[in-house]
């Protein structure tokens, strides 16, 4: 990876494919690009942050701190971490039945509707 993770400002501009979505965790997957992350797969992790708009079908505005809405469900104060399609929910991933999988928080819920993103970089590997 080109790009420094401690470099980056709270929102930065990324290119994307048309396939991800707006509030889906990304992580690098070229030197300025990102992609959905997918915590069954090393090469699509860690999250370096959340999609909080896409300006174009292959422009992500990808916040990696701070405040973003538009969520629904939220139980305020709670982690959410990266699931297998790449959304932000409460529980960690559950422990696998045959491969590896990568559990990884990315934000605490502030309201009902709002997260406040705070990556960890750092991931967790939980075996079968």
């Amino acid at each position: 990876m080109a790009v420094s993770f401690d470099s980056l400002p709270e929102v930065f501009e990324a290119a994307c494919s048309a396939s991800e979505s707006v509030r889906d965790a990304v992580f690098f997957s070229a030197a300025s690009a990102v992609g959905t992350c997918d915590p069954l797969d090393e090469d699509k992790m860690p999250a370096v942050g959340v999609i909080e708009t896409k300006p174009t079908a292959t422009t992500c505005v990808v916040r990696r701190a701070g405040s973003l809405g538009g969520f629904t469900g939220l139980v305020p104060g709670k982690k959410l971490f990266v699931a297998e399609d790449g959304a932000l929910e409460h529980a960690p991933i559950a422990r696998p039945v045959t491969d590896l999988r990568y559990v990884q928080s990315v934000a605490v819920a502030q309201t009902p509707t709002s997260i406040l993103v705070l990556v960890d970089t750092s991931m967790v590997k939980i075996r079968p």
